[in-house]
């Protein structure tokens, strides 16, 4: 019949060994890893060379005073109002489909464009020459947009301020 086991031996490994396995186990990932290391060196160079690194070792070194004069210009009313209109532009872009956008801002960039070569001229502008203007079909286009854009600005303000009154 076998013995039975009262001991059991456990061979605790020296700090030295301990070391000597850490050592061999970090050259291990150093060789299995060199590419990217390598490409780690290359990054860390041209930030230096780009100066990023000098400039944020100097803000880690003023972190409390940039911290102090952040939070005091971030609790301007101003600040305050910066935030909030981002957020409502964001909203409204949001909401805007990006074909009409585009669509618009498409007509915008060149209408900026026309009223450039307009003022080069630099000639007066007649009575008798805005009327024929109103005849042209791109200016009817782009007035029928207009005015259905203000409607619609005006329907919204007039909801805002039924909703006001009551």
């Amino acid at each position: 019949m076998a013995k039975a086991i009262t001991q059991i031996n456990v061979q605790k490994k020296t700090e030295e060994e301990r070391q000597r396995q850490l050592q061999q186990d970090l050259l291990n990932q150093l060789t299995e890893n060199h590419q990217s290391l390598d490409t780690i060196f290359d990054i860390v160079d041209e930030l230096n060379k780009a100066g990023v690194l000098d400039m944020v070792k100097g803000f880690l070194r003023m972190r409390d005073q940039i911290g102090s004069i952040s939070i005091e210009k971030v609790n301007q009313p101003s600040m305050h109002h910066l935030i909030k209109n981002g957020f409502h532009a964001i909203e409204f872009i949001g909401k805007l489909e990006p074909e009409k956008l585009e669509k618009m801002m498409d007509g915008l960039v060149h209408g900026l464009d026309r009223m450039a070569k307009e003022t080069e001229k630099q000639e007066e502008v007649s009575m008798w020459k805005m009327f024929k203007l109103m005849r042209d079909p791109h200016v009817l286009t782009a007035l029928s947009y207009l005015t259905a854009f203000l409607n619609g600005m005006g329907e919204e303000l007039g909801t805002n301020r039924q909703q006001e009154g009551r």
